[in-house]
């Protein structure tokens, strides 16, 4: 049987099902990753304060320390998940 997504594309059931269970995936990964997301913007907002008063470029890179890369990471990756959500429950509709 054949199915139409909303990108107007056609797909078998197993391909639309694979759709189906990457959309959940991501939302689940979206959901649960807010955990760890509240803890990189709370290493953020406390010891943020240094690396933002640099002039330069290389000097803002080098004022930030290794935990708050870190968490700059975690925050991009819960970016990633979010977009990744989203595109795939687009593909569904």
């Amino acid at each position: 049987m054949e199915l139409e997504t909303k990108t107007g594309h056609r797909a078998s059931d197993g391909k639309l099902g694979d759709v189906r269970k990457r959309a959940l995936l991501f939302r689940i990964l979206t959901l649960l990753w807010a955990f760890p997301s509240f803890g990189a913007a709370w290493i953020l907002c406390r010891g943020g304060g240094d690396w933002m008063h640099g002039k330069a470029v290389a000097e803002i890179l080098g004022l930030i320390q290794f935990e708050q890369w870190i968490a700059f990471g975690v925050l991009g990756v819960h970016l990633l998940f979010l977009i990744l959500a989203i595109q795939y429950s687009k593909e569904l509709r």
